[in-house]
Protein backbone atom coordinates (compact mmCIF):
# COMPACT_ATOMS: atom_id res chain seq x y z
CA UNK A 1 0.00 0.00 0.00
CA UNK A 2 2.94 2.51 1.04
CA UNK A 3 4.23 1.49 -2.67
CA UNK A 4 1.28 2.26 -3.78
CA UNK A 5 0.45 5.74 -2.23
CA UNK A 6 4.05 6.48 -3.35
CA UNK A 7 3.70 5.86 -7.16
CA UNK A 8 0.08 7.59 -6.89
CA UNK A 9 1.94 10.64 -5.88
CA UNK A 10 4.07 10.85 -8.31
CA UNK A 11 2.23 10.64 -11.10
CA UNK A 12 1.00 14.00 -12.60
CA UNK A 13 -2.34 14.04 -14.56
CA UNK A 14 -2.94 16.83 -17.17
CA UNK A 15 -5.26 19.30 -15.75
CA UNK A 16 -8.42 19.68 -17.26
CA UNK A 17 -8.42 23.54 -19.25
CA UNK A 18 -11.66 25.30 -20.06
CA UNK A 19 -13.76 28.37 -19.91
CA UNK A 20 -16.86 29.40 -18.05
CA UNK A 21 -19.13 31.91 -19.36
CA UNK A 22 -23.06 32.50 -20.50
CA UNK A 23 -24.27 32.19 -24.08
CA UNK A 24 -28.32 33.27 -24.84
CA UNK A 25 -29.92 33.51 -28.20
CA UNK A 26 -31.09 36.28 -30.33
CA UNK A 27 -34.87 36.10 -31.65
CA UNK A 28 -36.39 37.68 -34.29
CA UNK A 29 -40.22 37.82 -34.58
CA UNK A 30 -40.09 38.73 -38.35
CA UNK A 31 -44.47 39.14 -38.28
CA UNK A 32 -44.92 41.96 -35.26
CA UNK A 33 -47.17 40.41 -32.58
CA UNK A 34 -47.49 37.04 -34.07
CA UNK A 35 -45.07 35.16 -31.62
CA UNK A 36 -43.67 33.20 -33.91
CA UNK A 37 -39.70 33.63 -33.14
CA UNK A 38 -36.25 32.76 -35.00
CA UNK A 39 -33.16 32.24 -33.92
CA UNK A 40 -31.08 34.62 -36.04
CA UNK A 41 -27.68 35.07 -33.64
CA UNK A 42 -26.03 33.82 -31.14
CA UNK A 43 -23.86 35.41 -27.82
CA UNK A 44 -21.45 34.59 -25.59
CA UNK A 45 -19.92 35.77 -22.66
CA UNK A 46 -16.37 34.00 -21.11
CA UNK A 47 -16.05 34.47 -17.18
CA UNK A 48 -12.73 36.52 -18.15
CA UNK A 49 -14.81 38.85 -20.10
CA UNK A 50 -13.92 38.15 -23.78
CA UNK A 51 -16.94 37.95 -26.24
CA UNK A 52 -17.85 36.47 -29.47
CA UNK A 53 -21.00 36.41 -31.68
CA UNK A 54 -22.09 34.23 -34.49
CA UNK A 55 -25.15 33.79 -36.91
CA UNK A 56 -27.55 31.47 -36.12
CA UNK A 57 -28.88 30.12 -39.31
CA UNK A 58 -27.82 27.85 -41.66
CA UNK A 59 -28.77 28.62 -45.56
CA UNK A 60 -29.44 25.41 -46.44
CA UNK A 61 -31.80 24.51 -43.37
CA UNK A 62 -33.77 27.73 -43.36
CA UNK A 63 -34.19 27.56 -47.69
CA UNK A 64 -35.66 24.04 -46.63
CA UNK A 65 -38.04 25.29 -43.92
CA UNK A 66 -38.82 28.93 -44.67
CA UNK A 67 -38.58 29.65 -48.47
CA UNK A 68 -35.28 31.70 -49.64
CA UNK A 69 -36.73 35.29 -48.98
CA UNK A 70 -37.57 34.69 -45.23
CA UNK A 71 -33.73 33.27 -45.48
CA UNK A 72 -32.04 36.26 -46.50
CA UNK A 73 -34.06 38.34 -43.57
CA UNK A 74 -32.95 35.94 -40.93
CA UNK A 75 -29.56 35.53 -42.08
CA UNK A 76 -29.00 39.21 -42.44
CA UNK A 77 -30.42 40.58 -39.08
CA UNK A 78 -28.69 37.64 -37.59
CA UNK A 79 -25.54 39.08 -38.99
CA UNK A 80 -26.06 42.61 -37.95
CA UNK A 81 -27.11 41.21 -34.59
CA UNK A 82 -23.87 39.46 -34.01
CA UNK A 83 -21.68 42.59 -35.10
CA UNK A 84 -23.31 44.69 -32.78
CA UNK A 85 -23.01 42.53 -29.64
CA UNK A 86 -19.04 41.67 -30.63
CA UNK A 87 -18.68 45.94 -30.51
CA UNK A 88 -21.12 47.26 -28.15
CA UNK A 89 -19.92 44.52 -25.62
CA UNK A 90 -16.18 45.02 -26.05
CA UNK A 91 -16.64 48.61 -25.74
CA UNK A 92 -18.42 48.55 -22.63
CA UNK A 93 -16.32 45.94 -21.17
CA UNK A 94 -19.48 43.52 -20.46
CA UNK A 95 -22.50 42.39 -22.24
CA UNK A 96 -24.82 43.04 -18.78
CA UNK A 97 -27.24 45.81 -20.57
CA UNK A 98 -26.64 44.73 -24.37
CA UNK A 99 -30.05 44.54 -26.34
CA UNK A 100 -30.83 43.59 -29.67
CA UNK A 101 -30.43 46.81 -32.15
CA UNK A 102 -33.61 46.25 -33.99
CA UNK A 103 -37.32 46.09 -32.64
CA UNK A 104 -38.65 42.63 -32.69
CA UNK A 105 -35.50 41.12 -31.61
CA UNK A 106 -35.53 39.76 -27.89
CA UNK A 107 -32.96 37.96 -26.05
CA UNK A 108 -33.26 35.05 -24.52
CA UNK A 109 -32.33 34.14 -21.12
CA UNK A 110 -28.78 33.74 -20.45
CA UNK A 111 -27.12 30.30 -19.90
CA UNK A 112 -24.47 29.45 -17.77
CA UNK A 113 -22.06 26.82 -19.63
CA UNK A 114 -18.62 25.29 -19.63
CA UNK A 115 -16.68 24.56 -22.81
CA UNK A 116 -13.18 24.44 -24.28
CA UNK A 117 -13.20 27.49 -25.49
CA UNK A 118 -15.34 30.80 -25.97
CA UNK A 119 -16.26 29.10 -29.52
CA UNK A 120 -17.39 25.58 -27.98
CA UNK A 121 -19.37 27.60 -26.19
CA UNK A 122 -21.19 29.22 -28.95
CA UNK A 123 -21.12 25.31 -30.51
CA UNK A 124 -23.35 24.50 -26.90
CA UNK A 125 -25.34 27.88 -27.81
CA UNK A 126 -26.35 26.48 -30.73
CA UNK A 127 -27.62 23.43 -29.81
CA UNK A 128 -29.64 25.18 -26.80
CA UNK A 129 -31.52 27.97 -28.91
CA UNK A 130 -31.35 27.50 -32.61
CA UNK A 131 -32.83 24.57 -34.78
CA UNK A 132 -31.59 26.80 -38.07
CA UNK A 133 -28.32 26.44 -37.08
CA UNK A 134 -27.96 23.03 -36.53
CA UNK A 135 -25.08 21.19 -39.40
CA UNK A 136 -22.99 18.40 -39.34
CA UNK A 137 -20.30 20.56 -37.71
CA UNK A 138 -21.94 22.64 -35.15
CA UNK A 139 -18.87 25.17 -36.32
CA UNK A 140 -20.86 28.39 -35.77
CA UNK A 141 -20.12 30.32 -39.27
CA UNK A 142 -18.17 33.29 -39.35
CA UNK A 143 -19.81 37.23 -40.02
CA UNK A 144 -20.25 37.44 -44.01
CA UNK A 145 -22.87 38.16 -46.66
CA UNK A 146 -25.48 35.37 -46.75
CA UNK A 147 -28.08 35.31 -49.42
CA UNK A 148 -29.15 38.33 -50.81
CA UNK A 149 -32.82 39.26 -51.69
CA UNK A 150 -33.18 40.07 -55.59
CA UNK A 151 -32.80 43.07 -57.44
CA UNK A 152 -35.92 45.55 -56.94
CA UNK A 153 -36.75 49.29 -56.17
CA UNK A 154 -33.84 49.45 -53.62
CA UNK A 155 -31.44 48.52 -55.98
CA UNK A 156 -32.31 50.40 -58.65
CA UNK A 157 -32.70 53.64 -56.55
CA UNK A 158 -29.37 52.81 -55.34
CA UNK A 159 -27.73 52.31 -58.36
CA UNK A 160 -29.79 54.92 -60.38
CA UNK A 161 -28.20 57.78 -57.79
CA UNK A 162 -24.54 56.26 -58.22
CA UNK A 163 -24.98 56.69 -61.79
CA UNK A 164 -26.13 60.29 -61.36
CA UNK A 165 -23.80 61.58 -58.88
CA UNK A 166 -20.51 59.87 -60.70
CA UNK A 167 -21.94 62.07 -64.02
CA UNK A 168 -21.89 65.50 -61.84
CA UNK A 169 -19.27 64.80 -59.80
CA UNK A 170 -16.79 61.47 -60.51
CA UNK A 171 -14.83 62.36 -57.36
CA UNK A 172 -17.61 60.86 -55.05
CA UNK A 173 -17.89 57.57 -56.95
CA UNK A 174 -15.28 56.10 -54.85
CA UNK A 175 -17.42 56.60 -51.57
CA UNK A 176 -20.11 54.20 -52.83
CA UNK A 177 -20.22 50.38 -51.98
CA UNK A 178 -17.76 50.87 -49.16
CA UNK A 179 -16.78 47.81 -46.95
CA UNK A 180 -16.25 48.85 -43.39
CA UNK A 181 -14.46 46.21 -40.68
CA UNK A 182 -15.10 47.38 -36.96
CA UNK A 183 -12.94 46.13 -34.52
CA UNK A 184 -13.96 44.27 -31.06
CA UNK A 185 -13.90 41.28 -29.96
CA UNK A 186 -13.43 39.85 -33.24
CA UNK A 187 -14.18 41.55 -36.20
CA UNK A 188 -17.20 42.36 -38.12
CA UNK A 189 -17.44 43.66 -41.63
CA UNK A 190 -20.04 44.59 -43.35
CA UNK A 191 -21.08 47.18 -46.64
CA UNK A 192 -22.53 50.47 -46.35
CA UNK A 193 -24.13 52.46 -49.63
CA UNK A 194 -22.21 55.54 -49.23
CA UNK A 195 -19.04 56.67 -46.57
CA UNK A 196 -17.50 59.51 -47.30
CA UNK A 197 -15.32 61.90 -44.68
CA UNK A 198 -18.54 64.15 -44.77
CA UNK A 199 -21.06 62.00 -45.58
CA UNK A 200 -22.25 58.50 -44.45
CA UNK A 201 -25.79 56.96 -46.06
CA UNK A 202 -27.82 54.43 -47.11
CA UNK A 203 -30.21 54.11 -49.81
CA UNK A 204 -33.83 52.31 -49.08
CA UNK A 205 -37.17 52.30 -51.11
CA UNK A 206 -40.36 52.59 -49.79
CA UNK A 207 -43.04 50.66 -51.99
CA UNK A 208 -46.42 50.21 -50.54
CA UNK A 209 -46.96 46.91 -52.93
CA UNK A 210 -44.52 44.88 -50.17
CA UNK A 211 -45.74 44.38 -46.57
CA UNK A 212 -44.62 46.80 -44.11
CA UNK A 213 -42.56 44.34 -41.80
CA UNK A 214 -40.31 43.99 -44.14
CA UNK A 215 -40.02 47.68 -45.30
CA UNK A 216 -39.00 48.52 -41.83
CA UNK A 217 -36.73 45.96 -41.32
CA UNK A 218 -34.59 46.61 -44.64
CA UNK A 219 -34.70 49.93 -43.29
CA UNK A 220 -33.63 49.64 -39.48
CA UNK A 221 -30.47 47.13 -40.99
CA UNK A 222 -29.86 50.66 -43.01
CA UNK A 223 -30.04 52.98 -39.55
CA UNK A 224 -27.93 50.48 -38.13
CA UNK A 225 -25.17 50.18 -40.38
CA UNK A 226 -25.48 54.37 -40.78
CA UNK A 227 -24.79 54.62 -37.10
CA UNK A 228 -21.77 52.08 -36.51
CA UNK A 229 -20.03 53.26 -39.75
CA UNK A 230 -20.34 57.22 -38.39
CA UNK A 231 -19.22 55.93 -35.09
CA UNK A 232 -16.75 53.34 -35.86
CA UNK A 233 -14.70 55.57 -38.53
CA UNK A 234 -11.50 57.79 -37.27
CA UNK A 235 -12.80 60.98 -39.56
CA UNK A 236 -16.58 60.46 -38.26
CA UNK A 237 -18.92 61.97 -40.98
CA UNK A 238 -20.49 64.83 -40.37
CA UNK A 239 -23.80 64.36 -41.66
CA UNK A 240 -25.72 61.06 -40.91
CA UNK A 241 -28.44 60.06 -44.04
CA UNK A 242 -31.01 57.36 -45.06
CA UNK A 243 -32.25 58.56 -48.35
CA UNK A 244 -35.32 56.88 -48.91
CA UNK A 245 -37.46 56.68 -52.56
CA UNK A 246 -41.02 57.52 -51.94
CA UNK A 247 -43.67 56.96 -55.09
CA UNK A 248 -44.91 60.46 -56.39
CA UNK A 249 -48.22 61.27 -55.60
CA UNK A 250 -51.12 60.51 -57.48
CA UNK A 251 -49.37 57.32 -59.82
CA UNK A 252 -52.26 55.02 -60.71
CA UNK A 253 -51.26 51.89 -59.82
CA UNK A 254 -50.85 53.08 -56.44
CA UNK A 255 -54.17 53.28 -54.30
CA UNK A 256 -55.00 55.85 -51.50
CA UNK A 257 -54.37 52.78 -48.90
CA UNK A 258 -50.97 52.44 -50.51
CA UNK A 259 -50.09 55.74 -50.21
CA UNK A 260 -51.51 55.83 -46.54
CA UNK A 261 -48.83 52.75 -45.70
CA UNK A 262 -46.17 54.69 -47.28
CA UNK A 263 -46.68 57.26 -45.00
CA UNK A 264 -46.62 55.35 -41.76
CA UNK A 265 -43.73 53.72 -42.49
CA UNK A 266 -42.22 57.19 -43.58
CA UNK A 267 -42.84 58.24 -40.23
CA UNK A 268 -41.99 55.28 -38.53
CA UNK A 269 -38.52 55.13 -39.94
CA UNK A 270 -38.41 59.05 -39.06
CA UNK A 271 -38.94 58.26 -35.87
CA UNK A 272 -36.26 55.28 -35.39
CA UNK A 273 -33.52 57.35 -37.16
CA UNK A 274 -34.24 60.44 -34.69
CA UNK A 275 -33.14 58.41 -31.92
CA UNK A 276 -30.13 57.48 -33.32
CA UNK A 277 -29.18 61.20 -34.67
CA UNK A 278 -29.80 60.27 -38.53
CA UNK A 279 -32.22 62.35 -40.68
CA UNK A 280 -34.24 60.46 -43.23
CA UNK A 281 -34.59 62.42 -46.88
CA UNK A 282 -37.52 61.30 -48.71
CA UNK A 283 -37.39 61.73 -52.74
CA UNK A 284 -39.43 60.50 -55.67
CA UNK A 285 -36.62 60.24 -57.76
CA UNK A 286 -32.95 59.11 -58.22
CA UNK A 287 -32.17 62.46 -59.85
CA UNK A 288 -33.65 64.04 -57.17
CA UNK A 289 -31.60 62.23 -54.07
CA UNK A 290 -28.55 62.46 -56.50
CA UNK A 291 -28.47 66.17 -56.38
CA UNK A 292 -29.11 66.07 -52.71
CA UNK A 293 -26.13 64.40 -52.10
CA UNK A 294 -23.67 66.02 -54.41
CA UNK A 295 -25.36 69.17 -52.63
CA UNK A 296 -24.59 67.87 -49.43
CA UNK A 297 -20.98 67.07 -49.74
CA UNK A 298 -20.39 70.76 -51.22
CA UNK A 299 -21.94 72.09 -48.35
CA UNK A 300 -20.27 70.68 -45.48
CA UNK A 301 -16.83 70.84 -47.26
CA UNK A 302 -17.19 74.69 -48.27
Amino acid sequence: MDYLTSLASTLQFPQLSGVLGRVAGVLLEPLPGSGERFCVALVAETSDHKFDASIAVNPRIARALVGNDLTSSLFNFGQLAAADFKVTAQKNGTSKNWVPPFSGMFLTEWREVQGVDISDLLNQASLIFSTLAHTNTITPPPLMYGPQPSAGEEDLFRQGVRSIVAGKNSRLDQFFEKELSVSGAGQATFRIDYLSPAVTACFTAINPATPPKYLLGRAQAALWKIATARDATLFRPEAARLITWLPEPGLPIYSERDYGVAKEVEEELRYEAKKMNIDVVAKYQASQAADYLVNLEQEIIS
